[in-house]
């Protein structure tokens, strides 16, 4: 019956044939906000039995044209109740809507929709994959009624205002019991294992408020909830008769702050789920995962109530088609259905962007040509994407740099002349990738965009990802090459250092670096890893600051069935066995179509029928083809065992006549030998696991597609492994609704999040990825013990190398990962084959993992910590993380750059750090790689000197200014520590002396490194000794960055000798990244303590300047120290 049901659900076009309820008889008193009493008088009389008279109050209501319509509610066949009853508490189960219930509620909803249309609410009619808030209302109520109680009445009327103005709409259901036994019960919250009513109240749905249930135990409840057009704060009033208790809660859909916010974010590529059926305007427009995460945070940016923010991105007008072939994209057909439309400029037809001028591509140096761009829309996920369109815009990433060039700069332009035609100066200008750096480097020079911050995603941390184009490749000047950006007069200068053409290159990723106000990541490995590869590239630049902001998926990837849940709220409802067979159902379905659609494409590309066994646990691998995906490598040595059948065992000289057989290249593998003794190091027979698996994806590495394609013909694996050629969004979706097992191994530290994974989490799928990147953020490793986990976790494959920075373990990844892999599949086989009910245990904490994170929700299944990765869910940390940040910075900078004092970079993207103490550190501890500052305290007396032996002239190149503002900060900060160590005013004499040994061990100074067991002071580590009668407290700061943690911050609470103790922690540190995190979690407070002594230092320093009396000639001031010291002389 639940199949049936389910698949229903995927049938019936325009409404969702089924029916998730729960009982409702609970009573609530909305705040200010009553019924007429004519509601109450035919609620009476319904209560009592007389539903003629209840009938004919509302029947005179209408006729009096004070309610639109009323329906009568009774269970005339419309729900199947004879679906068995769970015996838990609280009354809830399955049930699906009958054909005519369906007809029934689809008549409702036409009504409806006319009244939402009235007021401009979309209405999503004919959308299985969104409700309108009418919509969503009338089908809970109406359900509930026909499932819970004997009869009832619907009712619908307008809202008006105090001048008689149409406001709203108002929906009443009232009935007669006997609805729910226990009403306490029945608000028990949505994440309590749940169960609960409180799914009406937390509907994220903007239009919604007031949301009032009124009832009597066992007679009849009334509820009431009111519509209006735009955004509206939810609101909920909850209280009980019997006992006139109540819970009152109240709910925004985003960020207040954020609320009216204009964010403005463009990119290259976007995943467009809307041009479905038009597969090559589709494919045109994406290439990877940054389009596919640009399609998704629009959604995610509607679903936070950003609904003043909107997206900007490219229709390209060629595609390669199937035969490798360019051909014409026909949007035609797109226009013509509404979908995309035209922006409509100030003279009323199609906005045409004009007075755009760029190099002739074939004549560099003659006189620049007009290139016009035009305007469409189309909604992406509720969110206004607009699309340029122009001749320019052929083929998405040519390999031409030239025409590579041109189209960024042309997209650049259009869309910095975009927001000034229609003057907009968004709050917040979000641009991905350096490719679009044009555009903020326009609205940068335009005091018109002044108070816009500036937010930059770098994606890519390759060289060829950043956008880094060679003089000679551009055939032309520099000067020339600067001129194409149109940059305002006198403004070139500048932009010449920051584009880098010093050094021979026009570097967009250099300039976005510093017209941002902050730099994002898209996890924190990549965040960490993209701080020094900024580092090591950009060495004249201060410290950049990169924060994390996981990627997230919208719900174009999860299936229809799921997606009702979410919409309809309904997942909080469902008992955590319900849960799993839903899951498990709809599973099923989404398989069947997955196979379905690999099926069909072998057959075309194969010219023969091929048929996937369903009842196989299938390992799903679509994803690009590039080497640092590492699907080959990792393949290649298990793929016979994984496909093997589960009684077929091999011996280690069976496995490697094998592979000289079916893969003759393998013996040229220098690993080879190191993985065959991690197989067998523990068994002398291995068994297959009967998994089949399917591999595709974008064709970047041919030589591995090919071999791809010979393994599915090798007799050993026909059958059991299948390439499928032609990948897209549609093969995409396959993977992510109908995988099992989807699996991520890239290279350690190379993968920026991997999202794949996470969509088949989102599904409920088992995903298995490496420890880092996207996956050890959101999934907890499977305890085969304990049955917790959310899915699989292999190693993180990392060491320190020898200047103390994280980096990837080659030798371990390709001898390692393939027996990982293996053993992690063998769990899932065993579960999958032998304990069911297990796997799907797994699969519905995957579920929840990904869907909730780490809500009350999935608390109880061993997911706390790990956060969700819905597109909702990745927008609101770029709310809460980013955008808040943004705004605070760019209001803090801008009011820097009208005080006085140290102005040397301030106000850039690189110093808008939330701790501009932490930023002058840093910066110090880049600049001055031997410094070394010395206090000593004699008596009451404090003298503070730099050791000069370790700070030679030519390692001090930042501004005496900034040192000694430095030093003040430092100053204090000593105090401060010595002050929370209880240390008393030192007797005889105490001499401290602060050291920046960073990045590399403190060889150049042998007291130090003759000390290595350090005590953890957060941000500082310190060792004391004595020398003469001197107590020197020997302090060294170290990089606030995890990769580049001082090895003596490191060693810490170890009782071994200090050679172990070093050993056993730089690895204790490199494979438990979470260890690592939490060391940093505690530098949080001496962040605080650096941000206040640094306004402290500045404000001073500024007031010496104001006062004329600071000459470069003086000395450091001791002024701070002594002020800070309880017992030194004022």
């Amino acid at each position: 019956m639940l199949a049936i049901c389910l698949q229903a659900a995927y049938d019936l076009h325009g409404g969702i044939a089924y029916s998730l309820g729960w009982p409702l008889a609970m009573a609530v008193d909305v705040d200010k906000t009553p019924l007429d009493k004519e509601f109450y008088e035919a609620w009476e009389a319904l209560k009592s039995g007389n539903k003629a008279q209840a009938e004919e109050i509302l029947k005179g209501l209408k006729e009096q044209d004070k309610i639109i319509d009323y329906w009568y509610l009774h269970n005339q066949g419309y729900v199947n109740l004879s679906a068995p009853k769970p015996a838990e508490k609280g009354i809830f189960w399955l049930t699906p809507v009958t054909s005519q219930g369906a007809d029934f509620l689809n008549g409702v909803y036409q009504a409806l929709y006319r009244l939402e249309r009235e007021f401009g609410i979309e209405t999503y009619e004919g959308n299985i994959n969104f409700s309108s808030p009418a919509r969503f209302v009338a089908q809970e109520l109406i359900t509930n009624v026909w499932k819970f109680c004997q009869e009832g009445f619907f009712v619908v009327h307008y809202l008006f205002d105090e001048q008689g103005k149409k406001t709203g709409l108002r929906f009443v259901c009232m009935d007669r019991g006997p609805g729910l036994v226990d009403f306490t019960y029945a608000v028990s919250g949505y994440g309590t294992r749940g169960k609960g009513l409180s799914l009406l109240t937390r509907r994220e749905q903007p239009n919604l408020k007031n949301f009032t249930i009124q009832g009597e135990k066992g007679r009849g409840t009334i509820i009431s909830i009111d519509e209006f057009p735009g955004s509206v704060t939810t609101q909920t009033s909850v209280t009980q008769s019997a006992d006139n208790s109540g819970v009152t809660s109240s709910m925004a859909c985003g960020p207040v702050q954020l609320k009216d916010t204009i964010l403005v974010s463009v990119c290259m590529e976007a995943a467009i789920h809307e041009f479905s059926g038009f597969p090559l305007a589709q494919k045109a427009n994406v290439m990877g995962g940054l389009g596919y995460y640009f399609g998704d945070k629009l959604e995610g940016l509607s679903a936070i109530g950003m609904h003043k923010a909107f997206g900007i991105s490219i229709a390209y007008s060629k595609v390669r088609d199937e035969s490798g072939r360019w051909v014409d994209v026909d949007y035609e057909g797109l226009k013509q259905r509404g979908i995309l439309k035209p922006v409509i400029g100030p003279c009323g037809q199609l906005l045409v962007l004009r007075h755009i001028y760029v190099w002739d591509e074939t004549e560099l140096n003659q006189i620049n040509q007009e290139v016009t761009v035009e305007v469409w829309q189309v909604r992406r996920g509720r969110t206004t994407l607009y699309l340029f369109m122009s001749s320019v815009f052929d083929r998405l990433y040519p390999e031409e740099k030239i025409h590579s060039f041109t189209q960024e700069v042309v997209f650049g332009k259009a869309i910095y002349a975009f927001l000034k035609t229609l003057n907009i100066a968004p709050s917040i200008f979000h641009f991905n990738d350096p490719h679009t750096v044009v555009a903020a480097v326009l609205m940068k020079e335009d005091k018109f965009f002044k108070d816009t911050a500036m937010v930059f995603t770098c994606h890519t941390l390759v060289r060829e990802g950043l956008q880094i184009f060679e003089l000679g490749q551009l055939k032309t000047d520099v000067n020339r090459v600067i001129y194409q950006f149109g940059l305002p007069f006198g403004c070139e200068g500048k932009y010449h250092s920051r584009f880098r053409t010093e050094k021979g290159v026009v570097d967009f990723c250099s300039a976005a670096l510093d017209v941002a106000d902050i730099v994002t990541g898209v996890s924190r490995e990549h965040a960490s890893i993209a701080e020094e590869f900024f580092r090591r590239m950009y060495p004249e630049k201060p410290a950049i600051k990169v924060i994390p902001v996981l990627n997230g998926s919208g719900k174009a990837w999860r299936n229809v069935v799921l997606n009702a849940l979410d919409d309809l709220g309904l997942v909080g409802s469902l008992y955590p066995g319900q849960l799993k067979e839903l899951l498990w159902a709809a599973h099923t379905l989404a398989k069947n179509s997955a196979f379905r659609l690999v099926e069909t494409r072998l057959a075309i590309a194969g010219g023969q029928s091929i048929t996937l066994d369903r009842d196989k646990l299938t390992l799903w691998m679509v994803r690009r083809i590039v080497d640092y995906k590492s699907q080959l490598p990792i393949l290649k040595f298990i793929v016979h065992l994984v496909c093997a059948d589960r009684t077929m065992s091999f011996s280690r000289q069976e496995l490697e006549r094998i592979w000289a057989e079916d893969l003759p290249d393998i013996k040229f593998d220098r690993y080879s030998q190191l993985v065959l003794d991690n197989l067998f190091k523990t068994t002398e027979r291995i068994y297959g696991l009967g998994i089949q698996i399917i591999v595709g994806g974008p064709e970047i590495k041919k030589e591995w597609v090919a071999e791809f394609k010979r393994w599915s013909q090798l007799p050993r694996l026909k059958g059991r492994f299948f390439y499928v050629p032609s990948s897209d969004m549609e093969l995409l979706k396959a993977q992510a609704q109908g995988a099992d097992i989807c699996m991520e191994c890239p290279r350690p530290l190379e993968e920026a999040c991997g999202t794949s994974g996470q969509r088949t989490g989102l599904n409920g799928g088992i995903s298995i990825g490496i420890r880092g990147a996207g996956p050890v953020e959101c999934i907890t490793d499977y305890d085969e013990l304990k049955e917790r986990g959310s899915g699989f976790l292999l190693g993180a494959y990392t060491k320190i190398d020898n200047d103390g920075r994280l980096a990837a373990d080659w030798d371990a990844f390709y001898s390692q990962a393939p027996l990982d892999v293996f053993n992690k599949l063998k769990i899932a086989a065993h579960l999958f084959y032998t304990e069911p009910e297990k796997f799907k245990k797994l699969m519905y904490n995957s579920f929840l993992a990904h869907n909730y994170g780490s809500l009350e929700l999935s608390t109880d299944y061993g997911d706390q910590g790990k956060q969700a990765v819905t597109a909702k869910a990745m927008e609101q940390r770029y709310a809460t993380s980013v955008y808040l940040a943004a705004l605070s910075f760019k209001g803090r900078n801008n009011n820097k750059k009208k005080a006085k004092g140290v102005t040397s970079g301030e106000g850039r993207g690189r110093n808008a750090h939330p701790y501009p103490g932490v930023a002058l550190v840093e910066e110090a501890e880049n600049k001055l790689p031997h410094y070394a500052l010395k206090v000593t305290f004699e008596g009451r007396k404090i003298n503070i000197a730099r050791k000069e032996t370790y700070c030679p002239q030519s390692d001090v190149p930042m501004p005496l200014e900034k040192i000694k503002l430095f030093e003040d900060v430092l100053g204090k900060v000593i105090a401060d520590y010595l002050s929370r160590k209880n240390h008393s005013p030192p007797a005889d004499k105490l001499e401290i002396i602060l050291e920046n040994i960073t990045p590399n061990p403190p060889v150049h100074n042998p007291d130090f490194a003759n000390n290595p067991k350090l005590l953890p002071l957060t941000y500082l580590a310190e060792t004391e000794r004595k020398k003469n009668g001197t107590k020197i407290i020997h302090i060294a700061w170290a990089a606030l960055r995890s990769k580049r943690i001082c090895w003596d911050v490191l060693i810490h609470e170890l009782e071994d000798d200090e050679e172990n103790a070093r050993n056993t922690s730089l690895q204790y540190f490199a494979n438990e990244p979470a260890m690592l995190r939490r060391f940093l979690k505690d530098v949080k407070e001496f962040r605080i303590i650096l941000h206040l002594q640094y306004e402290e230092a500045l404000n001073k320093i500024r007031d010496q300047q104001d006062k004329a009396q600071t000459s470069p000639s003086h000395p450091p001031s001791t002024s701070g120290f002594k002020s800070f010291y309880p017992w030194t002389e004022q």
